[in-house]
């Protein structure tokens, strides 16, 4: 059978399910059922429906592989995450797909498409040594901790408030997000992420949304494509610099 991508499955804390290779035709997502088996089946989540989502995979007259996702009538709704096209679809409604299109069904699951032509390999039971690029950043509402979900890529900059923090972010939606964790959980949290880096005791920024950067004596000054401004101290400036590659 021919393999047309992979599909990533990842819990909302970020830890990893495991892989499976998509194939011609409608592929059928939801939690193992006797009475209607899913071609693909994860455990472990109540609100997935038993056939939730569906990944029709077909090719068009070029023989470039197309994606096409359709909630089936689910309980809950299937959300696309991904940029402008978020969205929660429900009954059977459609979007097209692309590569790195990020879905959550069921309470706590989370799918990334990677799309690949040059794919044969069998189905793995491994689990994924993939970055999904989502991390769960816990806030507290009423009293209780909640978890916001927040793409990696969107982080413009993360800035100390004492014991917490505030996460700035791209998306319009989500804005700004008060953590209830310190810059220090979230500099290990991000630590596999390149393009993250502490600057400051105060601050870690998005070195892909950076405009410019200034070197002013022992310290240097960032500032972000949001026209934000950053000092980058001299007890991070080393590490930082060396990040950018600059050579004096």
């Amino acid at each position: 059978m021919e393999t047309a991508g992979t599909l990533y499955a990842t819990k909302n804390n970020n830890e990893p399910i495991r892989s499976f290779k998509l194939e011609l035709g409608d592929n059928i997502i939801g939690r193992p059922s006797k009475e209607k088996p899913s071609t693909i089946e994860i455990e472990g989540d109540k609100k997935l429906s038993r056939q939730h989502f569906v990944i029709k995979v077909s090719k068009n007259e070029d023989g470039i592989f197309m994606y096409l996702l359709r909630d089936n009538d689910s309980l809950n709704g299937t959300q696309i995450l991904s940029g402008k096209k978020k969205k929660k679809l429900s009954g059977n409604e459609e979007i097209r797909l692309q590569n790195g299109d990020v879905i959550k069904a069921g309470e706590n699951i989370f799918f990334e498409l990677e799309i690949s032509d040059l794919e044969t390999e069998e189905p793995t039971e491994d689990i994924p040594k993939h970055d999904i690029g989502i991390i769960s950043v816990p806030t507290t509402k009423g009293g209780k901790t909640e978890y916001v979900m927040a793409f990696c890529e969107e982080i413009s900059h993360i800035t100390a408030d004492g014991n917490y923090s505030y996460l700035y972010l791209d998306d319009e939606e989500s804005g700004i997000i008060w953590a209830n964790k310190n810059l220090r959980y979230f500099e290990d949290l991000l630590r596999d992420k390149d393009y993250i880096v502490r600057i400051h005791d105060s601050t870690i920024i998005n070195v892909k949304k950076m405009k410019s950067y200034n070197i002013e004596g022992r310290d240097g000054r960032v500032i972000l494509e949001t026209g934000a401004k950053f000092i980058v101290s001299r007890t991070y400036k080393d590490s930082f610099e060396k990040k950018l590659s600059i050579k004096k």
